[in-house]
């Protein structure tokens, strides 16, 4: 689902590689979404939360009120 440049010649090949990819959509999307996103229902699902925010810079007590 993805093509890697490192130099500006690569582009147009690269471009029509990705155009022309027909298949593993599907298993492109569960990857992505089972890496990047959180279950609603996960009993963690708080703490995962404040964790991805800790790692971003915003830890949980910047959200607390003195």
């Amino acid at each position: 689902m993805a093509e890697t440049v490192t130099r500006p010649g690569q582009f147009a090949t690269a471009l029509e590689r990705a155009l022309a990819r027909t298949r593993g959509y599907a298993q492109f999307m569960t990857w992505y979404f089972r890496r990047n996103c959180l279950e609603i229902d996960e009993p963690d699902l708080e703490q995962k939360i404040w964790e991805i925010l800790a790692q971003a810079g915003f830890p949980q007590r910047r959200f607390l009120s003195s």
